[in-house]
């Protein structure tokens, strides 16, 4: 992923909340400058909207969440288990599946700062 595809698919998703790509653009960079990939931007930047606007959940894909967190789809898929009911077959890594915010929230909080490698 890079810069112009991650602002073009949050405000595909989220242009209709009146999300900017003024709004978005400085938290990208600042990150990108923090030394985060652009897909653990996509990922935090999609969980801290949907919260923002009062969402329940957001859609996403194990493989995402993979990338996002810098391990293999095997792993995550452990992870996955871990913090929440609706466990990911494998051969569902590519197919989006609804993270309910307080998942979101609890992963983040829980595994969001570890690399699982």
């Amino acid at each position: 992923m890079n810069k112009q595809t991650l602002i073009k698919n949050i405000l595909t998703i989220y242009n209709k909340y009146g999300v900017t790509q003024e709004d978005i653009e400085p938290l990208i960079d600042g990150s990108v400058k923090d030394g985060y990939t652009y897909d653990r931007i996509y990922f935090f930047l999609q969980l801290a909207i949907t919260d923002a606007y009062g969402l329940d959940f957001f859609w996403c894909t194990a493989s995402q969440m993979a990338k996002a967190f810098g391990t293999s789809e095997e792993r995550m898929l452990e992870i996955m288990k871990e913090v929440h009911d609706e466990v990911v077959k494998e051969e569902d890594l590519d197919k989006p599946f609804r993270v309910p915010v307080e998942v979101g929230e609890k992963f983040f909080m829980d595994k969001g700062d570890m690399v699982y490698d």
